[in-house]
């Protein structure tokens, strides 16, 4: 099977001790269930023959060699336990990494979070998925040297009863792995009201949603939700159930047919003097151990196939993963000592499964070191080009060019230092504050030093317990702290400021949430700071950008008009005319809150 050759592949990489440890297992288990059996049958025959010497001998021997072997059992079966761990926690790294390194249009597609949500399951249970294969290919080996055993020992009574027993064996098998694969195929069928679910749930659960569901008594409605799914659910396991019963009782059916036929046969030949006592034990026992044995053995093959059909998820995955890895062409590689230049060539976009495109033909050149504002009215196209510009989606036609360099041509990780980006909606991790900032384990603390000062952040900091160590938010801390909408803003200027060797800044209205005046002083502030940074400043105030070098008015998808603020006031156009309306807008707001 793909799959184990797979794990054995990672088993061997993360912890090749396993291997050794799975063959002498193997080795151990496979004797291990005949000391039961021909012991006390060769205990009868010296009992018969009054050899109370040979049974007492035999007894101490075969007593010592029990305990030694189950305790290795118990041992390898223990510690090879924890490392099987090991391993899965390897594969969640790389399912992790896959998670985030892909494309970021493909956290829009259902299919794909639904394939990853999968993949997740496959490694994420240690009884299940990967962690159940590998459990299983421990034992299952030393089950089927033992079956193989015990064939050899049946062979020597009747071909007939060897050929019955393997026929219902095999049967019972043919059962267990058909329910297996019918409720495999039942749960990845239904993996999308599962998945709605859990993120019902998780949303339930998330702090910052507790405010609204308390506000507005949001919990009927997600109740209402979550059990109008879970009855779907349960309505299709019914019949999955009523499946699993049919099959359960034919499989019991099947051993009860086994066991009345051999043991009925079995004693036929003891009253008839065609076996004797001892042999009579040691068929009797044998029948048992082998049925159970090779009922384990099977039982085992029907989960790892069942296993790896689910482990097909993540091995998908990571093929995708491993064929999607970059590898730095040096060639490739530029130095920006200054400012870079970003040449927009009629660039179209439309979402994927949207027919209507965001951006039409645009074209757009930021020289070295400029500061640009890309205005224009909600849902204009502005963030999108900044999504754009940070290569999360790829433009549906034409060019981005940064220093004459196609950006998709230029190596990920060389791009990504180019870039200080703050987003409209910024994310806070649940980290320290110092590696909120850094948005690294490791620091340069100069840099972090000046970043904090020149962000005015130096006094909220000192204000804490544990300064830079404080953790923020309270999913990994419960004494981590919460900032204001204030702090957080400073702290966002910090994460762009430490980025000391970025060229280029991308402000997608990180300050949507403050008023007017705040939001351009907190600009104006941010320009400062990207004295040598070439600059793209967006908001949908015009107000806030007047300190930039040129503005780019974005509307329907295409720079309408472009020039600096006085030139476009002095147009007439419509950047002057949403002007006005913004400025009167606030010059009302401003009255109605002067009392009378």
């Amino acid at each position: 099977m793909r799959s184990v050759r797979y794990l054995i592949k990672k088993i061997i990489k993360y912890d090749a001790l396993m291997i050794l440890m799975m063959i002498i297992y193997t080795i151990i288990s496979a004797i291990y269930p005949f000391i039961w059996v021909i012991v006390p049958a060769k205990i009868i025959t010296f009992s018969t023959e009054n050899n109370f010497s040979n049974i007492l001998l035999l007894l101490v021997v075969t007593g010592l060699l029990a305990i030694i072997a189950s305790f290795a059992l118990s041992f390898l079966k223990g510690n090879y336990r924890m490392r099987m761990n090991n391993v899965r926690y390897h594969l969640i790294r790389d399912l992790m990494k896959f998670s985030l390194d892909m494309p970021y249009e493909n956290t829009l597609n259902t299919k794909t979070l639904d394939e990853i949500k999968l993949a997740n399951e496959s490694v994420l249970n240690p009884q299940a998925g990967a962690g159940g294969i590998i459990l299983t290919m421990l034992q299952i080996m030393g089950e089927l040297l033992a079956s193989l055993g015990f064939i050899g020992l049946f062979s020597t009574l009747s071909p007939f009863i060897l050929l019955f027993i393997l026929t219902l064996v095999v049967g019972t098998f043919l059962l267990s792995e058909y329910i297996s694969k019918k409720e495999y195929a039942f749960w990845n069928k239904n993996s999308i009201e599962d998945r709605r679910t859990d993120m019902l749930l998780n949303f339930a659960r998330e702090p910052m949603n507790k405010k609204d569901i308390r506000a507005f008594n949001l919990y009927s409605l997600i109740q209402t939700y979550v059990n109008c799914y879970i009855e779907n659910i349960n309505t299709l396991m019914k019949s999955m159930l009523a499946k699993r019963f049919r099959v359960d009782t034919a499989i019991a059916l099947l051993d009860f047919l086994r066991d009345g036929a051999l043991y009925a046969w079995l004693i036929y030949q003891f009253l008839n003097n065609q076996i004797n006592a001892s042999q009579f034990y040691l068929y009797t026992a044998g029948i048992i151990s082998f049925v159970v044995t090779a009922q384990q053995c099977m039982m085992d093959f029907a989960k790892i196939r069942k296993e790896s059909t689910q482990f097909e998820n993540f091995m998908k995955i990571s093929v995708i993963a491993e064929g999607a890895s970059e590898e730095i062409d040096q060639r490739l590689v530029q130095k920006y000592d200054n400012g870079v230049d970003i040449n927009i060539r009629e660039v179209s976009f439309c979402y994927p499964g949207s027919e209507r495109n965001v951006l039409s033909h645009l074209n757009l050149h930021i020289s070295p070191g400029e500061k640009l504002a890309l205005v224009g009215e909600n849902g204009s196209g502005k963030s999108t080009l900044i999504k754009l510009l940070c290569r999360l989606y790829r433009p549906t036609s034409g060019e981005i060019l940064v220093d004459q360099q196609n950006i998709w041509d230029i190596p990920f990780e060389e791009y990504r230092k180019l870039l200080s980006v703050i987003f409209q909606d910024a994310t806070i991790l649940p980290f320290s504050i110092k590696e909120n900032i850094t948005m690294s384990v490791h620091a340069d603390e100069e840099d972090l030093k000046n970043a904090i000062e020149d962000s005015q952040l130096t006094d909220t900091i000192q204000r804490l317990p544990k300064k830079l160590n404080t953790s923020l938010l309270r999913i990994l801390d419960d004494e981590g702290t919460d900032l204001s909408g204030g702090q957080k803003q400073k702290l966002y200027l910090a994460r762009a400021l430490y980025k000391t060797e970025s060229k280029i800044l991308f402000l997608d209205e990180p300050t949507a949430a403050l008023d007017s005046l705040a939001e351009k002083a907190l600009y104006e502030q941010y320009g400062k700071i990207a004295y040598a940074k070439t600059s793209l400043f967006v908001s949908h105030r015009l107000a806030s950008t007047q300190f930039c070098d040129h503005i780019a008015f974005l509307r329907n998808g295409a720079i309408q008009e472009y020039g600096t603020h006085h030139e476009l006031i002095e147009k007439q156009g419509m950047y002057h005319e949403l002007f006005e309306i913004q400025a009167k807008n606030y010059r009302d707001s401003e009255r109605e809150e002067i009392p009378a």
